[in-house]
């Protein structure tokens, strides 16, 4: 086996660019270590914006394209998609983005084609045997050092690592890959679609504000986004107000949601399980509200307050309000 290759999902790539950015980087890393061949793959859109941008990185790669038809069921018609490609390739090494479609897609490739996974890597090291990479572990926590046993490796980088790769532009053309899958013999049985209303990336914000199960409800968040307003952020949320149906799940936090690393974090009625802290630990400041002082969010916060956030965020609001007040009548 001999290549390095990238795969990503267009709507993924759409939703957030710079995943992708950090995905070339790593790969032109371990490209450099190995003088393998550096395959970018496109899954779902073979001559969009999104294949025509890919296609900007370097004139040495490979650019191949997998249109996938409307009625596929997903992610195994991706998945096997990907497999005949590898079976033609046999790429070393498969780079994934930490996305639900990206990991979902890792487990399985790595199945199917016998290989060894590793997700959340935070390096990765080619010895004169093997590949060597480390991993976050028990929610980020700690970290383990692996040996990837067998080859393809499958790996899913986590967030927030590598610096994004600038694009180099270039004219080589794109390859569009047409795998042959008989829809009716895949095990998924494809439903209607909808697709939601797209929501902020909360993973891009610089200041975030997130409320979690101490909220008590929905309402709550309406306040938590008029402060989000008042100085440039976005809101977001840990899982219970997910499961409950307060919020949607495009702005979860957490190790089964985002992972984000802005530079102000307010937790608000989060506990701070670690389930939650894998999400958001490489947060620059994380400011705690919590009436639980025992609180485990309190371990990793820059700042806490102890106390009812019906106490504490209100007066905060009124203190933003006379601050951006006294900063316009300045101005004018």
């Amino acid at each position: 086996m001999s290549g390095i290759m990238i795969a990503i999902y267009s709507d993924d790539y759409i939703t957030n660019e710079s995943l992708f950015r950090e995905l070339v980087s790593l790969a032109k890393q371990l490209q450099a270590q190995s003088h393998e061949r550096l395959t970018i793959t496109v899954v779902g859109d073979e001559s969009g914006s999104c294949t025509q941008t890919v296609a900007e990185y370097g004139e040495e790669l490979v650019r191949i394209a997998i249109k996938v038809p409307e009625n596929a069921p997903w992610p195994e018609y991706d998945t096997e998609a990907l497999v005949q490609l590898c079976n033609e390739l046999q790429p070393s090494m498969i780079l994934l983005p930490k996305t639900f479609w990206g990991t979902e897609v890792a487990a399985r490739l790595t199945a199917i084609l016998d290989g060894s996974a590793a997700m959340d890597i935070t390096a990765a090291t080619l010895l004169s045997d093997s590949l060597e990479v480390t991993r976050t572990i028990f929610g980020g926590v700690a970290e383990a050092r692996l040996r990837m046993a067998r080859m393809p490796a499958v790996l899913v980088p986590h967030p927030k690592i590598w610096p994004e790769a600038e694009p180099l532009p270039t004219d080589s053309s794109i390859t569009l890959f047409t795998p042959n899958i008989d829809l009716g013999a895949l095990q998924t049985i494809p439903k209607d679609r909808h697709r939601l209303a797209q929501a902020p990336d909360v993973a891009q914000a610089r200041i975030l504000i997130a409320g979690g199960r101490g909220l008590g409800g929905p309402e709550p968040f309406k306040l938590l986004e008029e402060i989000a307003s008042m100085i440039g952020g976005q809101v977001a949320a840990s899982r219970p107000p997910v499961d409950s149906g307060w919020v949607s799940g495009q702005i979860q936090v957490g190790l089964t949601g985002k992972t984000v690393a802005p530079d102000l974090y307010i937790a608000v009625g989060i506990s701070g399980a670690i389930q939650h802290i894998t999400g958001c630990y490489n947060a620059r400041n994380i400011v705690a509200i919590n009436n639980d002082p025992h609180a485990p969010i309190f371990q990793y916060a820059t700042y806490g307050v102890v106390g009812d956030w019906q106490d504490v965020l209100p007066t905060f609001y009124e203190a933003l309000k006379t601050i951006i007040k006294s900063s316009r009548e300045k101005v004018y």
